[in-house]
Order: C-alpha cells, then structure tokens, then sequence
C-alpha cells in the first residue's frame, strides 16, 4: 500500500497538493473509483502510476467524488472493512479504515480539486 498524492498544475513550490494516506487510496481502488473515472473520461488511472488531469475533466472528477462522500455519509458504523488483494494462499488481505477520518481526507480531495475548477488548472493524480 501507499499514499497518492495530488496535485495542482503546473507544479512549483505554490502547488496546492493533498496526500491521501494508504488506507484511503487503496479503497478508492477497491470500490472502482478510478475504474469508473477511466471509464468515463478515457483516462488511465492506475495503482502505482501517475495521471494529469485536464481542468476540462475536473468536473466529471469531482461530480463522483461527492457521490462517494454522500454514499459514506449516509453509511453506518464507524469503521469500513474492505479487501485490498490476497495472499500467495489466496487469503484476504483485509484493512479497515474510520469512516470520519475516511470522509475528511476525501473531503480535502474536493476542496482542492473544486479549487483547481475555480482557478482553472489542471491536476496530477500520483496514484
């Protein structure tokens, strides 16, 4: 597992950037985000790789963002249990994660690409 990062373009030491720790990175890997997103915009969003993102696209980015922000919202318990892969026995490797802190961190990621819209700048997604 390891942390994205994300940020605004072009890069320079006035960047905005949000680090969304390993925990929540993997699950957005493991309910599909990037999976519908590349599916959506043609993009090629991918574990361990990096994306830019077009201030074009932003909208589309954000519009799932929210979506998944209000499923967790609306959600019960206070922690999300999910898998991030197997084993070389096949056994899950489960992880789980505070659905607060999950919330907050996400909500970071739309507070700065709602930003990038405003300011009209492109983004990199390093996955």
């Amino acid at each position: 597992m390891q942390a994205s990062v994300i940020y605004t373009l072009p890069e320079t030491v006035s960047s905005r950037r949000v680090e969304l720790s390993a925990e929540c990175s993997e699950w957005l890997f493991a309910i599909r985000f990037w999976n519908n997103l590349n599916f959506k915009l043609g993009t090629l969003f991918d574990q361990y790789e990096e994306e830019s993102v077009d201030v074009e696209a932003l909208p589309c980015v954000l519009s799932l963002l929210r979506r998944v922000i209000a499923h967790l919202r609306a959600g019960e318990g206070s922690e999300i249990e999910f898998v991030r892969g197997w084993d070389v026995n096949g056994n899950p490797l489960e992880v789980r994660i505070n659905r607060e802190a999950l919330i907050e961190e996400l909500g970071s990621l739309d507070a700065l690409i709602d930003y990038a819209i405003r300011e009209a700048k492109g983004m990199e997604f390093e996955l």
